[in-house]
């Protein structure tokens, strides 16, 4: 196997506001990648690594928590991720300039919480991702989402708790059509309940 290269420079930036209760984190990145892997699903129950892609990375990622009073948070975050292929010649066909599969170019996400003095408390978020390609050739993808989930958790005793959820609020349906060259469709998970019991022994 054919030993994969990487030159990364990466340059972050993490703090806090003495005067405001906010904390935040940035950071940006470029990747050279030589000998790149690259999963292979050309038909039913075919999967293989390509090491033969050259590729180059680019991206930016940030956060920011903010504390609006004892009770009240949010927080936001965000992703930027550009990757092609610099050179990738599999057989007869040329992915040269393609996207990376399965990596989407934007995801983020932004939440609101609130936790009482008593210890119970409620959080709703939404989480969100660009599409995303399935295939070197850039021919299938899964379309790019936005869900919400929401969860509540109360105290029992000092040592229990119980929490309630619901994830993809709104039942989005967002499935990866095209895995193993058009043959497979993955469904996206539907809107789920769920309830949580925790003990600390």
């Amino acid at each position: 196997m054919i030993q994969k290269k990487t030159k990364v420079l990466r340059l972050g930036l993490k703090g806090d506001l003495s005067d405001k209760p906010l904390r935040y984190t940035l950071s940006a990145y470029h990747m050279d990648i030589k000998n790149m892997q690259v999963s292979q699903m050309p038909t039913v129950g075919l999967i293989y690594l390509t090491n033969a892609a050259d590729a180059t990375s680019d991206g930016l990622e940030a956060s920011l928590e903010y504390y609006f009073n004892e009770n009240w948070s949010t927080e936001i975050g965000v992703a930027w991720n550009k990757t092609r292929f610099d050179h990738f010649i599999d057989g007869n066909n040329d992915y040269s300039g393609n996207r990376n599969p399965f990596a989407p170019e934007m995801n983020g996400h932004l939440s609101l919480r609130y936790e009482d003095v008593g210890g119970w408390s409620v959080a709703a978020s939404l989480v969100g991702s660009s599409a995303v390609y399935l295939d070197a050739a850039n021919k299938y993808q899964q379309k790019g989402y936005e869900v919400v989930n929401v969860s509540a958790s109360y105290p029992l005793t000092d040592k229990a708790s119980l929490s309630a959820y619901v994830n993809n609020l709104q039942d989005r349906q967002f499935d990866a059509v095209g895995y193993q060259n058009g043959y497979v469709t993955v469904y996206s998970p539907p809107r789920e309940y769920g309830v949580k019991f925790t003990l600390e022994l």
